[in-house]
C-alpha cells in the first residue's frame, strides 16, 4: 500500500536533503581552508571519497553489521578529531600572521 512506502520515501528525502548540505559543507570549508589550491585539494576529497568507497565494498561482504558499525563510528571520531586539529592549527597560524585591515 501506499501508506507502506511513506518511511521509506522520507527516509530518503531526509538522506538526500542532509547529503546535499553536506557536500556543500564540505565544499565551502575546501574552498575555505585551500583557496590558493582548490582545485588540487578538491581532486584530493575526491580520491578520498573513491578510495573510502572501494574499501568499503571490498569488506562489505567479508564482515558482519556490529564490526562494521564499528569501523564506521572508528572513522567519524578520527575525521572529528582531524577537523578539531585542523580548527586548531589554522587558528594558531591566524595568531601568527595578523589579517591586514582594509577600509572600504
Amino acid at each position: 500500500t501506499s501508506e507502506s512506502l511513506i518511511p521509506y520515501f522520507s527516509t530518503m528525502a531526509i538522506w538526500g536533503a542532509s547529503d546535499g548540505v553536506w557536500n556543500c559543507q564540505v565544499n565551502s570549508l575546501m574552498g575555505v581552508v585551500f583557496a590558493d589550491k582548490y582545485e588540487e585539494a578538491y581532486a584530493g576529497l575526491r580520491i578520498a571519497q573513491g578510495l573510502g568507497v572501494a574499501i568499503l565494498f571490498s569488506y562489505s561482504n567479508l564482515i558482519c553489521m556490529t564490526a562494521k558499525i564499528y569501523i564506521i563510528s572508528a572513522v567519524c571520531i578520527l575525521a572529528l578529531a582531524c577537523y578539531l586539529i585542523m580548527e586548531g592549527v589554522l587558528k594558531y597560524r591566524a595568531k601568527l600572521i595578523p589579517v591586514k585591515q582594509t577600509s572600504v
